[in-house]
């Protein structure tokens, strides 16, 4: 089998994400099916290397920019993105040493055929690991988000921005782990706990951390679906929903199915989920999720949640409305997000997310439970999607209790807006109403 430099690798992954669009979860996730041979120290590098490189894209590209005369954005593509790992590699692997990026460097630029670039190359990077630390940053190239994203966590959050802009920079890689209450007894929670270092964030929604993202498939109960990976923030939503035995219940926006399989852990074995998603390409992944933990009180649906479908009038106990939004709560998980960001486009999903929560608020029994929630801090699609639903509805909101796990949220309102906590949670927005019916 022929050598593979993971340095490379790491290039072609930060390429295609920055010049194609591609999304780096998925671009790794193919990379590490391909490679899968790799030593897990070859993969581990590959994965932080690119990662890393996208995380603070904006902090390299003004270092770049300040040491070479000419600027990152005319660069030729592959020159650029070595750069850009290389970079990475001088000012945040302190195990790496500046003359080995340097010299790597300079024999991938031989290799992919630019030998008249070698001593541009070298000459920037060594100029940069001399005297990177003398240049002055803007705040925002510091946490490294562009200017709008930068303005927009200062306006809407004066007292935190600058808290939660660092922990989308977090070194923490560690998996969460919910258990599935229903399947599993607290002892033996405990003992699989115990047995893979796994640190405990709340007993109370039997969620807890693994070190690193390889090897949870090896896991002792993964193939019983004893577990499932999901997030604190994510598994909010339902676990404060309350479902219980008997509820019928409807995940609008369900794919890649955890909070599906949660609702069906909920539930025991009686009453139903009806699970559906607008992406019929990850429908199996729901089904996968929902199989592997051996719950069968469930239809997994194609439908476009913004398309009202009258047979479902005031048909379920409970709805969950996990709308698409900007994500500007899991960066540090999907640190691409940054790189992709305009705030039309924010207002573009909150107009999706009216027509949604709209419909869901119908699909909601008399009495019944719409809970709404996203994986964004921004307030445009939050708490201005709650005032448009008080304002279609007859409702109430509905107190929330707080788990003691999670101690950096903002509660207004019966809104919660939780802020991400490395090693602990994701950013996130949570909130439920008690749905009487329809305003005429």
């Amino acid at each position: 089998m022929a050598d593979v430099n993971v340095r490379s690798l790491a290039v072609d992954i930060v390429t295609d994400v920055c010049e194609e669009g591609v999304f780096l979860h998925i671009e790794l996730r193919r990379a590490l099916n391909k490679y899968a041979y790799l030593e897990r120290s070859e993969k581990a590098f590959m994965v932080r290397l690119s990662s890393g490189t996208i995380e603070r894209l904006v902090t390299i590209d003004a270092v770049v920019n300040h040491f070479s005369k000419l600027k990152i954005s005319k660069m030729k593509p592959f020159i650029r993105n070595l750069l850009r790992i290389s970079v990475y590699q001088i000012m945040y692997m302190d195990a790496v040493p500046d003359s080995a990026v340097c010299n790597e460097a300079v024999k991938l630029v031989r290799k992919r055929h630019y030998d008249n670039l070698s001593g541009f190359v070298n000459g920037v990077l060594r100029s940069i690991a001399r005297d990177y630390k003398e240049v002055k940053l803007t705040d925002a190239q510091r946490f490294s988000v562009s200017d709008e994203l930068y303005e927009l966590f200062k306006t809407q959050y004066p007292e935190n921005y600058a808290q939660i802009l660092e922990s989308f920079l977090s070194n923490d890689h560690s998996t969460i782990l919910r258990f599935n209450k229903s399947l599993i007894d607290a002892s033996r929670i405990k003992s699989i706990a115990e047995k893979y270092g796994m640190k405990t964030i709340s007993e109370e929604m039997a969620i807890y951390s693994v070190s690193g993202s390889e090897g949870i498939e090896d896991i002792e109960g993964f193939d019983e679906g004893l577990f499932a990976i999901q997030d604190t923030s994510a598994a909010l939503p339902v676990y404060l929903s309350g479902a219980k035995s008997g509820d019928i219940c409807l995940d609008l926006c369900a794919a890649p199915g955890g909070k599906t399989v949660q609702l069906l852990d909920m539930l025991g074995g009686e009453g139903e989920v009806v699970s559906r998603d607008i992406s019929e390409a990850k429908l199996p992944m729901i089904e996968e999720n929902v199989l592997r933990c051996g719950f069968d009180n469930v239809r997994i649906e194609y439908a476009d949640a913004s398309e009202y479908l009258s047979a479902d009038d005031k048909k379920y106990d409970i709805v969950l409305a996990d709308v698409p939004c900007s994500g500007l709560g899991i960066i540090a998980n999907k640190p691409d997000i940054k790189q992709n960001f305009k705030r039309e486009a924010c207002d573009e999903l909150a107009e999706l997310s009216r027509r949604i929560v709209y419909n869901a608020g119908r699909y909601v029994k008399e009495n019944g439970l719409l809970v709404f929630s996203t994986c964004t801090l921004n307030r445009g699609e939050n708490s201005e999607i709650c005032k448009f639903i008080r304002e279609k509805f007859d409702c109430e909101s509905v107190k929330l209790s707080i788990p003691s796990c999670m101690d950096r949220y903002e509660y207004t309102d019966d809104e919660l807006t939780i802020f991400p906590t490395p090693g602990v949670c994701e950013g996130f927005f949570v909130a439920m109403f008690r749905i009487r019916g329809v305003r005429s």
